[in-house]
């Protein structure tokens, strides 16, 4: 159902933080005011008044007032940042509000999932994993899988080719970051690699109940009078995925290795493949089959791209954060793997993150 404007507004206005997410928020957000000279004082006299009292509203006046940069801000942030509550109360809470219909929510639960599954990964390969950060994560990520699983379930009867659609990519996008973050975990230290293995079971387990819940929903849809009309849309969707990867492919060239790239390729050539297979399927009238065929070639598509992502994020920039680490001052001993700062004290480092594609 399609939300009206006062639906949205009357959300909004009930949406809270908690006690110490808004201390957390209120110390960031007079810091921020005490440095910005066009802003009269009277503003940080009414924000420490009425904060405690009325913490929606005025947090939708401060992040207005800041020109954005506060939300901004939250949207790089991990657990334990002092904005990271904001990334989660405010911006995804407003972003969540303004998915005006099921589908949009259903795919706008299952991306938060992945934003967690993110975090955790920043977090690994910093080796900042701790007990505390992956309880928090995997807790929010449990929540919003579990919405997503509670919106396919919802859509079996009535939209079961949209319902079929979300389990797919779900389960592509599980797949490809329970790879990812055992990867990661494999290089880094013990106790962080204990921790990514925890969170790894957690996403084995929604992977699974994915998994089922994807064959549930195939089942139905070959019963279904609208396959064709399904079929079609899975197809568009599927050479569109491919299209997007192929141009990020041939964007991002330079900053993969040529083999990486030539596997990468033949992956997409694979979807492609599939999608003429797929396409025989709808000319023989099999429609079902045909959109469990457009839906493996656009699972093959997105989890190309989603390795490639991460190969670039913890192989070249983590590298080159090192690199720039020990310009600014730090020395690493390649032999014992010691990463020596300038105070003297030392810390064990790991070996360099290898992203496996599996290709």
């Amino acid at each position: 159902m399609i939300k009206s404007i006062k639906q949205l507004i009357s959300e909004a206005r009930n949406l809270k933080l908690s006690e110490g997410e808004k201390i957390q928020l209120r110390a960031y957000v007079i810091n921020e005011i005490a440095h910005r000279q066009h802003l009269r004082r009277s503003i940080l006299g009414t924000i420490t008044t009425n904060f405690k009292f009325k913490p929606m509203p005025i947090l939708l006046a401060i992040l207005i007032a800041l020109g954005g940069g506060v939300s901004f801000a939250a949207e790089q942030t991990l657990p334990g940042d002092t904005l990271y509550p904001v990334k989660l109360n405010v911006n995804e809470k407003i972003r969540t509000l303004t998915a005006l219909d099921a589908e949009t929510r259903a795919h706008w639960e299952a991306k938060m999932a992945e934003r967690r599954l993110d975090e955790a990964e920043e977090l690994a390969a910093e080796g900042k994993l701790n007990a505390e950060a992956r309880a928090q994560i995997e807790a929010n990520f449990k929540a919003h899988a579990d919405r997503v699983q509670a919106r396919i379930k919802e859509f079996e009867d009535k939209d079961s080719d949209v319902a079929a659609e979300v389990a797919s990519n779900f389960e592509t996008s599980l797949k490809a970051h329970e790879r990812i973050l055992l990867d990661i975990g494999a290089s880094r230290d013990k106790d962080t690699e204990s921790e990514v293995k925890i969170l790894g079971n957690r996403i084995k387990s929604e992977s699974e109940d994915t998994v089922e819940a994807r064959a549930r929903v195939e089942a139905k849809l070959s019963a279904s009078v609208n396959s064709e009309t399904a079929a079609q849309g899975r197809l568009n969707s599927a050479e569109n995925k491919i299209s997007e990867v192929r141009a990020f492919i041939e964007q991002n060239k330079d900053r993969f290795e040529a083999e990486v790239v030539a596997k990468a390729k033949a992956r997409l050539d694979a979807a492609a493949d599939l999608i003429v297979q797929g396409k025989a399927k709808i000319e023989a009238k099999a429609y079902a089959e045909a959109f469990m065929i457009f839906s493996r070639a656009h699972a093959i598509a997105q989890d190309a791209k989603l390795m490639l992502m991460a190969k670039d994020r913890f192989e070249n920039q983590i590298e080159q954060k090192t690199e720039m680490n020990v310009r600014s001052g730090a020395s690493v001993d390649s032999n014992t793997e010691t990463e020596t700062k300038t105070d003297g004290a030392s810390t064990e480092s790991s070996g360099r993150i290898k992203i496996n594609f599996g290709f």
